[in-house]
């Protein structure tokens, strides 16, 4: 469970359900008031969602999210007890900045300003509100189309997704995004189907569910389209290596069955499990956003992180060791997906029928 902590005591958040506004009582203050939604072509912005000229369907161009730096505090006191805290400002040693922010070594230093996308991926590897999912393509595959887009285009990484979850977890206060927000596209079918990006561009307010049968519809979290349900996505910069976790946040060092730029983590995570629930992360000193699970022993949907862990068994043809990260929960997951779910499976040359991807945006300084 979570508890509110210092100025977040007494906020409330409460997601929207199709035309029925939700409302957050972040969205007046610094940090979450300062997500905007925004069109962008070519690392430029062309219109924020205020603009009358704004569109979730841009001919050229895509919709992401504007994501200001900000500072952010990770204070684990034993494995399964963390506080978390966020700042417009270093207020004392102990805070960093966002990860998604952070000097990634690549010449360009802090950012001021990163983007993720809206939406998955669809044809052209663009992120806009219509069109089918882009599924059934390797993370090798999706790593160079989207490069192809021009320089400081990737798939989200682990910072990204880390980043969006510390906003979250500081909103929201409650690990069960599937509860709070909605349960996402997750119900059983013998042949999966999947929602075509913008199902979810009516709801009122910037995060919600579609109207209709919760686990049927889509969920957005500040305008970010299934985070979680519908379709898994990829996560660049991770490669698992038998339990061992291998960590990029260079975008140049990002690469399959490869540890070169990559930091081994200073825990390891389970090599099995098929769904089963979160009950404690690894913290690491040099990467304290980099938290994955270690425990998945005695976890349920209402205890602890109530999303799932999956691991590929180590049998043919992955019997190498090498797997690589994609999260969210998929059609057919159920109350395994949600917002914290991890699934190390496959390798470079693997393409799935129910795995996409969505692209971030680091701009040069």
């Amino acid at each position: 469970m979570l508890e509110r902590l210092d100025d977040s005591l007494g906020k409330n958040f409460v997601a929207s359900v199709g035309a029925i506004a939700g409302y957050s009582d972040f969205d007046s203050l610094p940090i979450i008031s300062d997500l905007k939604q925004c069109n962008l072509n070519n690392g430029i912005v062309t219109a924020y969602e205020e603009d009358p000229n704004f569109t979730y369907t841009p001919v050229n161009g895509d919709v992401m999210l504007e994501i200001p730096k900000f500072y952010c505090k990770i204070s684990p006191e034993d494995p399964s007890y963390t506080d978390f805290s966020i700042s417009t400002t270093p207020i004392d040693s102990n805070y960093i900045v966002s990860p998604a922010h952070m000097d990634r070594g690549d010449g360009q230093g802090e950012r001021n300003k990163v983007y993720l996308a809206l939406f998955p991926n669809t044809t052209g590897n663009r992120s806009i509100g219509s069109g089918s999912v882009l599924v059934n393509t390797n993370r090798t595959a999706f790593r160079t189309s989207i490069r192809a887009r021009g320089n400081g285009y990737n798939i989200w990484d682990l910072p990204m997704w880390w980043t969006i979850r510390l906003l979250y977890l500081i909103e929201v206060a409650n690990w069960n995004s599937q509860t709070v927000i909605g349960a996402g596209r997750t119900f059983t079918q013998a042949t999966p189907t999947f929602l075509a990006n913008g199902t979810t561009t009516n709801v009122a307010w910037h995060s919600g569910r579609s109207s209709g049968t919760d686990d049927q519809v889509g969920v957005k979290y500040h305008g970010i389209e299934n985070l979680w349900g519908n379709i898994s996505q990829y996560v660049d910069g991770v490669n698992y290596y038998n339990g061992s976790i291998y960590v990029a946040i260079n975008p140049s060092n990002f690469g399959e069955k490869t540890t070169n730029g990559h930091r081994l983590l200073s825990y390891t995570v389970p090599t099995s499990g098929m769904g089963d629930f979160i009950q404690a992360y690894g913290h690491d000193a040099e990467y304290p956003w980099a938290m994955l699970p270690i425990n998945i022993n005695g976890g349920s949907y209402s205890t602890f992180v109530p999303d799932g862990y999956y691991v590929q068994p180590q049998v043919e043809p992955y019997a190498t060791g090498w797997e690589w990260l994609y999260t969210g929960g998929e059609v057919n997951h159920g109350t395994g997906a949600g917002l914290f779910s991890n699934i190390f499976y496959g390798h470079s040359q693997d393409a799935y029928a129910s795995v996409g991807a969505r692209m971030m945006f680091l701009p040069d300084n």
